[in-house]
């Protein structure tokens, strides 16, 4: 689960708020949220999604109040919010679906160089989702992606996700099948 190890991540910064009780931690976040916390919002919008987390705070899983706490995030430019936004919207989950609109909230969390922006962005210039296909674009992305998890210690995860999208790449670039996608010492990828 991807995302729970980034929530539960995300609550270090809440100096003085317990997580023995939830509770209080939940207001913490809503007030924080009130007074235009990106990182509250993006954590809030966690809570709300994921069935894990909704439990241990108590609450209802409730897709709609995730994608609105999201987009408050994202509109005051939180990149994270953005990303998670810019997904529900390409997906139309918990939200009308827009590609349009979600490759913009993909590439605004992207040129501040969040992985899970580049990401997003280069999937959506893969398969054409809300703009046109560019699979070299596509590519260049999911290699700064790739760059920037291996830089970041890969906090999410997301290194085989990466690797599976350069091989689709590459694949429909022309390059064939893929075997294997390998990362060198000096941060290139190969693929055999």
């Amino acid at each position: 689960m991807r995302f729970v190890s980034v929530v539960v991540a995300a609550f270090l910064p809440y100096q003085g708020v317990s997580m023995n009780d939830p509770q209080g931690f939940l207001a913490h976040l809503r007030e924080e949220a009130n007074n235009g916390n990106g990182e509250a919002l993006h954590d809030l919008g966690q809570i709300y999604a994921a069935p894990q987390l909704a439990q241990q705070f108590g609450i209802e899983v409730d897709q709609r109040q995730a994608v609105e706490y999201w987009r408050r995030g994202a509109d005051l430019g939180n990149a994270l919010c953005q990303a998670n936004f810019g997904s529900r919207l390409v997906r139309g989950y918990g939200v009308e679906m827009d590609e349009a609109a979600g490759f913009r909230y993909y590439k605004l969390a992207a040129d501040q160089g969040s992985l899970e922006g580049l990401f997003g962005a280069a999937v959506c210039y893969e398969n054409g989702e809300g703009v046109a296909v560019d699979l070299d674009e596509a590519w260049r992305l999911m290699n700064s992606a790739l760059a920037l998890a291996q830089a970041n210690g890969d906090p999410g995860d997301y290194t085989s996700d990466i690797h599976a999208g350069l091989a689709r790449i590459k694949s429909k670039r022309g390059g064939g099948n893929v075997a294997m996608v390998m990362t060198g010492p000096d941060g290139t990828v190969r693929t055999f």
